[in-house]
């Protein structure tokens, strides 16, 4: 096998791994699914908020009707009561008192459990926003691993390559004398990858942006 055919060799070899890393962080991506995670794991909240709601608003529209019903009839029980207690007659009175504060105790109730509906779909809320935070957290490490492996498999082409590069260079006496005067320089390697100017401008910043080294 000559050099080039051996330098063609790796590089396919190379380019075989990064397609594996690629096609293993598509699957991971499609088998994690993030937003299928979440929506299987927030459905139950959103059909309890959802059962929370309607019900809060049914125990507001009773409260809303019997409201007037029961302060009217409270006022009526009011002048029994003290028509009973004026006439002598208290233990009336107090069973009089006790239906008074039935019927306000029933009605403030009724509200009290509107109220706590509201309350547990605020809760719900916050419930399914942790819920996102916790299942971004669990799956985020083996998405990493994918993309880190996309990586280590690119870098292995770009290395394989130009170790190919100066090995073929070397074995076909092109080195020179010195750097200046080198079949291949500086450049060569430099430009690899897409440059900063023309048509490969984007994906330059892009790959600037990736891999330009931590902030």
């Amino acid at each position: 096998m000559n050099q080039l055919d051996d330098l063609k060799s790796r590089f396919e070899k190379q380019t075989s791994i990064i397609e594996d890393a690629t096609k293993e962080l598509g699957e991971l991506l499609i088998d994690t699914g993030l937003e299928q995670q979440f929506s299987d794991a927030i459905q139950p909240l959103i059909t309890e908020s959802e059962q929370e709601t309607a019900k809060g608003e049914e125990l507001r529209e009773s409260h809303e009707k019997l409201s007037p019903m029961t302060k009217a009839r409270v006022r009526l029980l009011e002048r029994t009561y003290d028509e009973k207690i004026a006439s002598g007659d208290p233990e009336s009175g107090a069973v009089i008192r006790q239906e008074i504060e039935d019927l306000q105790a029933n009605l403030q109730n009724i509200l009290d459990r509107a109220i706590a509906c509201d309350n547990r779909v605020e809760q719900i809320e916050r419930e399914a926003y942790q819920l996102a935070s916790t299942v971004f957290a669990t799956t985020y490490p083996e998405i990493r691993k994918a993309t880190v492996a996309v990586q280590r498999a690119t870098v292995g082409v770009f290395s394989t390559v130009w170790t190919g590069f100066l090995r073929f260079q070397e074995e076909t006496d092109h080195q020179g004398t010195a750097a200046y005067n080198a079949m291949i320089k500086q450049h060569h390697q430099d430009n690899l990858t897409a440059l900063e100017q023309g048509e490969e401008r984007s994906l330059f910043q892009e790959t600037l942006k990736w891999f330009g080294g931590r902030r």
